[in-house]
């Protein structure tokens, strides 16, 4: 048989279980643990590692620790831009610890109130620019007094004979928001490492306490999963293989074909007591056309909600059966055929009337 037809199937099934490396990576508890320690020795790439972690779901205690140390480090080393870029990716109620009186300090220009007085452009002295601080102004009229003069005196339209600049009130200063701070306060980094080294630990903790219980749990769960798997076997191990000719195989001489159908058989178990499944009501090995055929009679539950997901599945299936019958020395071609009921399933998972086409 040709290399490239061997070689195919086997890069078709790589592909397949590769698919799941290039999503998004979701760290357990036990690597956020080795990712803290790490940032306690100031690596910069678990750094990274953190920022990750804190936009993935995890209990907000925890969230609100990771946030804190990711926001206080790029403080630290004066990566405004990456700040501004990761509060625009986070909650903004997560940023609201900067806020807390440990990080502020009243500014030195303004003193903590938060406007400067300046000079008044608008005046000299305090006094109305329209009558020079006099409160009337002079001008020639048409018609002369009892004296003989024609020069009128009229209250200034713009002070209102108060003679104040109406800008600064007479006080020849005005009040500007003080540039160098914001409401009269200024970020204090005095407590940037202190806080950022307490939340490291709260982060460990919680993060170590949580591995404790996911390893507990995983092991509980292996040790079911072993337990059905052990059960799987003992069910297979009675039944001999059949062919289509009715003969039974013997299993003190196990085939490639017949252990590479054992092998198959057993992983779909594994398969769906992992995935929490109920795929296969049946599994079984028949000749057909002289061809083994890994025959797949589908559950009625898989059929009525098949999707995008359950189609994988199937393909998982039907590749692992494919590879584990060339690495057991069968170098012919296998097939798989799925089932459903005594009916046969095509490719687009249609049954005769029995169901409609999924869609």
């Amino acid at each position: 048989m040709p290399l490239q037809k061997i070689l195919i199937p086997i890069f078709t099934f790589m592909l397949v279980f590769s698919s799941a490396a290039k999503e998004k990576k979701t760290y357990s508890y036990e690597e956020i643990a080795a990712i803290v320690e790490k940032v306690k020795m100031g690596n910069k790439k678990s750094l990274t590692d953190l920022m990750k972690i804190s936009l993935q779901d995890h209990p907000i205690s925890l969230t609100e620790d990771i946030v804190k140390v990711v926001s206080l480090a790029l403080i630290k080393s004066n990566e405004t831009a990456k700040l501004n870029a990761y509060k625009n990716k986070v909650d903004a109620g997560l940023m609201s610890f900067l806020d807390d009186k440990k990080f502020k300090t009243d500014c030195t220009k303004c003193e903590g109130e938060g406007d400067i007085k300046v000079e008044c452009k608008s005046c000299k002295f305090g006094k109305c620019g329209n009558c020079k601080g006099v409160g009337y102004i002079k001008y020639k009229g048409l018609i002369a007094d009892k004296n003989g003069s024609k020069i009128v005196k009229s209250i200034c339209n713009r002070c209102h004979g108060t003679k104040k600049c109406l800008v600064c009130k007479g006080d020849n200063t005005i009040e500007h928001d003080c540039s160098s701070c914001k409401k009269g306060q200024n970020f204090d980094s005095r407590s940037v490492t202190s806080e950022m080294l307490k939340s490291l630990e709260n982060i460990s903790a919680i993060s170590k306490s949580k591995a404790s219980t996911e390893t507990s749990e995983k092991s509980n769960s292996q040790k079911n999963a072993n337990e059905d798997l052990k059960k799987l076997y003992t069910k297979s191990s009675k039944k001999s293989v059949e062919s289509s000719d009715g003969k039974k195989g013997d299993s003190e001489d196990e085939s490639g074909i017949q252990k590479a159908f054992r092998e198959t058989k057993a992983y779909i178990g594994e398969y769906e007591i992992n995935h929490k499944k109920d795929i296969c009501s049946d599994i079984s090995l028949k000749t057909i056309n002289e061809v083994p055929t890994l025959v797949l009679d589908l559950t009625d539950d898989f059929m009525k909600k098949i999707d995008r997901v359950e189609r994988e599945d199937i393909t998982k299936f039907k590749e692992y059966w494919k590879v584990r019958a060339i690495i057991n020395g069968y170098s012919k071609e296998v097939a798989t055929l799925l089932m459903h009921q005594g009916e046969k399933v095509n490719s687009r998972f249609e049954i005769k009337k029995e169901y409609e086409r999924v869609k």
